[in-house]
């Protein structure tokens, strides 16, 4: 009777893990390309559509931004326009902006994206400006959503 050689338990399959090697690759192409895309974190058309009452929360300036650089509408970047950035109110939505603490307030246009967090929009710098928010950074404010 021929003895079988000894498995070494710390060793591992080299089929079973080239085979979740692969898979996990598949997994991330198929994240990236949805992200790129854009069919991974998209707003639902439900959530697009519905009413969106007013919201008090934290808005941010995000600073100058790069020249050239193409928002989520297609538009070129502008720094000097009133513009926003907003996880979840559709593009091309026009919202009221009112700063609570000194009650300066402006209307500016969803035009690009921005990932899920605390912050209810970011700004660009004409609309910071215009709210006297640039040098805080960030600011409790009062968020309507324009007809």
């Amino acid at each position: 009777m021929a003895m079988q050689p000894r498995r070494n338990p710390a060793m591992v399959d080299r089929t079973e893990f080239g085979r979740a090697r692969r898979i996990q690759t598949v997994l991330l192409a198929v994240l990236w390309v949805g992200w790129g895309v854009g069919v991974l974190g998209a707003v639902p058309a439900t959530a697009r559509n519905a009413a969106w009452p007013a919201q008090v929360g934290l808005v941010s300036f995000y600073g100058p931004g790069p020249r050239w650089h193409r928002t989520a509408s297609g538009a070129v970047f502008n720094a000097r326009a009133l513009t926003a950035a907003s996880a979840m109110l559709p593009l091309g939505a026009r919202v009221r902006i009112t700063v609570l603490a000194s009650g300066r307030s402006v209307v500016v246009t969803i035009n690009d994206r921005m990932p899920r967090s605390a912050r209810l929009l970011d700004l660009s710098l004409r609309a910071a400006r215009a709210l006297g928010i640039v040098h805080q950074g960030v600011a409790w404010a009062r968020v309507r959503r324009l007809p």
